[in-house]
């Protein structure tokens, strides 16, 4: 019976990530459609053939994807029913049924279920296979990729919001087409420009911000002869937010933004992170070393959990867990020098319709290691690991008014081989949101970085 609920679970994983490859789409083929509609309708056949009852979907049908995802939904919840119990003799009773055709047969309920999870897989590769055809990113379903990712990012139980659309309508310097990938059942923003043969540039994001950040700096990189990747995390942006706190965690994101990377099959790429986006680039570059060819480090870092934190930080934190109103304008208002434009602010706001969407900005800072008992910090000390035999190019840049991580590029210049002699910046007159505050100057660093340390 084991063998079964496994297979049943990758199933309903299999049926989640193929819906969300299709979401990510900017049209859909009814063709395409209607395949994966036909593998949906045979699986909701068989459990009702199974439950004794009548179907309610004839073998193809013709579904929106609103209701592919609804079918979706009903067969998993009813299949994990019938493999839920210990009772491994019922498993063997036959059943006896009449097919599209009008034709009777009996199969025990083992070889139908067994054919239930089998089936899909044809046709979730004639999917996959029309969705790069047309441009798009298939989802892998292999099943080895759902035992790899089972323990971390795959959870089908999760609930997801997704903020409007018109939320984001006219946002001042953002004119970038939205791109979209589904990783594990969410859907994740992106922006990507600049000429697809151009070395590859991948701007990570921190607290609480989103690829709005690097307005200012994409089209600098992108007439360098660069192509600029800018995901937004999962809880912000444009992505997927998960309204319960439980579900996020450091392991997630890093997660998540592997299989981005690798998705996206990005290669040669030179890493950007700041803030959080160093936090997890870092465990990222590092976890998949031959993807990356330099890493830019700017008022970030990778706690171990040994280290002394800035007592600024946990007033951060603080403020975070109990502040009434958590407004991202706000916060990157005030760590800026000279502040930002009200309509800015309103942008970095324009995720969050209210504190349901909020849940992964508040979890952020309780997720940064501060203790050696924090579950990340085995994997932080790997990735250290790694860095202190890192002969890559490294390149710090960190601004001179951060006064959360002030002082944290020492320990990369010291201690990452790759750092040495290479022309560390300080981006004068900048604080913790160095984007906003010297956006074109970071640019250019970036993009002299790249051309003085050809791959």
């Amino acid at each position: 019976m084991e063998h079964l609920q496994r297979m049943i679970e990758h199933l309903a994983w299999a049926d989640q990530r193929t819906l969300g490859a299709l979401d990510c789409l900017a049209s859909i083929d009814p063709k395409v459609l209607g395949t994966y509609a036909h593998v949906l309708a045979a699986e909701h056949i068989w459990l009702s053939r199974l439950r004794g009852v009548p179907a309610a979907l004839p073998v193809w049908p013709t579904l929106s994807l609103a209701g592919c995802r609804k079918i979706a939904g009903e067969n998993a919840a009813g299949l994990r029913v019938l493999v839920a119990g210990p009772d491994v003799a019922s498993i063997e009773t036959s059943v006896t049924y009449t097919n599209s055709a009008g034709v009777t047969f009996t199969s025990t309920r083992h070889d139908i279920l067994l054919h239930v999870c089998l089936h899909g897989q044809y046709h979730r590769g004639q999917v996959a296979a029309a969705i790069r055809a047309g441009g798009g990113n298939p989802s892998p379903t292999d099943f080895i990729f759902y035992v790899r990712g089972a323990a971390t990012a795959t959870r089908s139980d999760r609930i997801v919001l997704r903020t409007p659309e018109e939320r984001f309508a006219d946002l001042p310097g953002y004119p970038f087409a939205p791109r979209y990938v589904s990783v594990d059942g969410i859907r994740l923003h992106y922006v990507d420009e600049g000429p697809r043969t151009g070395e590859v540039v991948l701007l990570l994001h921190g607290e609480p911000t989103w690829s709005y950040l690097y307005r200012k700096m994409i089209p600098i990189l992108a007439l360098a002869g660069l192509r600029v990747v800018a995901p937004d995390l999962v809880g912000f942006g444009k992505s997927d937010k998960l309204p319960r706190r439980e579900d996020y965690s450091y392991a997630l994101h890093v997660d998540l933004l592997k299989q981005f990377v690798t998705t996206l099959d990005l290669k040669g790429v030179t890493l950007f992170g700041q803030d959080w986006g160093g936090l997890l680039g870092l465990r990222v570059a590092t976890e998949l070393p031959n993807r990356f060819a330099r890493i830019v480090a700017a008022n970030t870092g990778l706690p171990d959990g040994q280290g002394k934190i800035n007592p600024a930080f946990f007033q951060w934190r603080e403020y975070s867990q109990t502040v009434p109103v958590f407004s991202a304008g706000k916060i990157v208002h005030k760590g800026t020098v000279n502040g930002i434009d009200p309509a800015v602010a309103a942008a970095y706001d324009a995720p969050y319709p209210d504190e349901s969407y909020l849940a992964g900005a508040r979890a952020f800072p309780m997720l940064v290691p501060t203790g050696p008992d924090d579950p990340a910090v085995p994997a932080n000390l790997r990735a250290w690991e790694v860095l202190r035999s890192w002969t890559k190019p490294f390149l710090t840049a960190f601004s001179d008014q951060d006064p959360i991580m002030a002082g944290g590029e020492r320990a990369f210049q010291k201690l990452v081989p790759g750092a040495i002699a290479q022309p560390h910046r300080t981006i004068v007159g900048a604080a913790h949101f160095l984007q906003e505050d010297r956006g074109e100057e970071l640019a250019r660093t970036i993009a002299d970085f790249v051309r003085a340390n050809p791959a």
